[in-house]
């Protein structure tokens, strides 16, 4: 630049990379943190963003602003701070939105409440049943037993239309029913309540499975096929149908009921016969010591299950809807509050290089005097050529 006003150029410089001014091949660089250059022809300040070039001025007298050189190296141009700058409020509205609005997740449209997660779960059941198929189950009873089954499964394709099914038999193990090849273990209730009757029915043939009742192995069955149910975004119900009393090692089938209900699961009995002593058996199972149970039904006989079946499965529906909770696998809120978070760190770390890492901290020893205002610089700089 020409100094005083005018004249020739005696010298050129321009901006690198790495932030460093030449002239004439040699190397100018900061004092300090004031922002002073030495060895250029006029005084200059450096901001950080831009070096301001000054008059040279009388003693006594307010220096003026010859020129703003504001383009020095990738580091400092403005686009690079205004960008990060935009960068960081995103990612700080991110995080504020994420830790007090965390998202919840989409049912048949989207849904951004917890609260709401747990009813649009709640719409979306696995039906596990387990029937009876032990020595004390006629022929007539299994008819019946199945005919209540599928009048439950009928009742929910209506008031939960976006549940599945699964059914097996037990006694002393538990088999499952409709297996064949390519067909799911769990089935969509619209769609097995569109097969046509008697093949419905045929597909849900008795399998033999040979023992007394034994509770434990058929919840343990139930425990397996409801294993992905949560991850899925669904609620399991197992539900058990006998009409007799557990023959297996007492306590055993408690644990698997109290694992069902621990996973978030909920578990229906329903007992068929006259026995107080195994009425009385199921519902401490299923139900603890709860005077009040809509997870427990009773039937005299199979014919007035039948009968039952659709109020058995609106109670359930209803009462699994009231009591279920969302629990996701992963913190939604911190998940979110960190990406946000991480879109801080590139103004965060350019910050700190331009402040700690720009030189030697050589003003304050020398008492160089204060950094000159940008803003004013550039302002008054409007107009004066170099």
């Amino acid at each position: 630049g020409a100094p005083g006003g005018g004249g020739v150029a005696e010298h050129t410089f321009e901006a690198v990379c790495d932030g460093r001014l030449w002239l004439t091949g040699r190397t100018f660089r900061l004092s300090g943190d004031d922002g002073r250059m030495m060895g250029l022809p006029a005084e200059a300040y450096f901001d950080g963003d831009a070096v301001t070039l000054l008059r040279g001025v009388r003693p006594g007298e307010a220096p003026s602003v010859l020129e703003v050189w504001a383009k020095l190296g990738w580091r400092r141009l403005e686009w690079v701070r205004k960008a990060f700058l935009c960068l960081t409020a995103l990612g700080v509205a991110f995080a504020v939105c994420a830790a007090a609005f965390p998202p919840g997740l989409a049912c048949d449209t989207a849904v951004d409440r917890l609260h709401e997660a747990a009813s649009c779960a709640a719409r979306k059941l696995d039906l596990f049943f387990l029937l009876d198929a032990s020595p004390s189950i006629s022929d007539d009873d299994w008819d019946g037993e199945r005919d209540a089954v599928l009048g439950m499964v009928k009742e929910f394709s209506r008031i939960v239309p976006e549940s599945r099914v699964a059914l097996a038999n037990f006694a002393d193990h538990a088999e499952l029913l409709d297996k064949g090849p390519n067909r799911p273990e769990f089935m969509d209730v619209r769609e097995l309540m569109d097969i046509p009757e008697q093949e419905r029915k045929a597909r849900l043939n008795r399998r033999k499975v040979g023992g007394g009742t034994n509770f434990k192995p058929a919840l343990d069955f139930c425990v397996e096929k409801l294993k992905l149910t949560r991850a899925l975004g669904r609620v399991g119900v197992c539900v058990l149908i006998t009409d007799g009393k557990d023959n297996g090692v007492p306590g055993e089938a408690q644990k698997v009921v109290d694992a069902l209900k621990a996973a978030g699961h909920h578990v229906l009995g329903v007992y068929v016969g006259k026995e107080k002593a195994f009425e009385a058996a199921l519902r401490r199972l299923v139900c603890g010591g709860a005077e009040d149970c809509p997870m427990f039904r009773h039937a005299e006989d199979f014919q007035a299950l039948v009968e039952y079946a659709a109020s058995i499965a609106t109670s359930t529906a209803e009462y699994v809807a009231s009591h279920t909770s969302y629990r996701s696998s992963y913190d939604l809120r911190l998940l979110w509050t960190l990406c946000g978070l991480l879109l801080v760190a590139p103004a965060a770390a350019w910050w700190a290089w331009l402040h700690f890492a720009r030189g030697p901290h050589e003003a304050k020893a020398q008492g160089r005097g204060p950094l000159l205002d940008p803003v004013q610089v550039a302002s008054s700089s409007r107009g004066e050529p170099l």
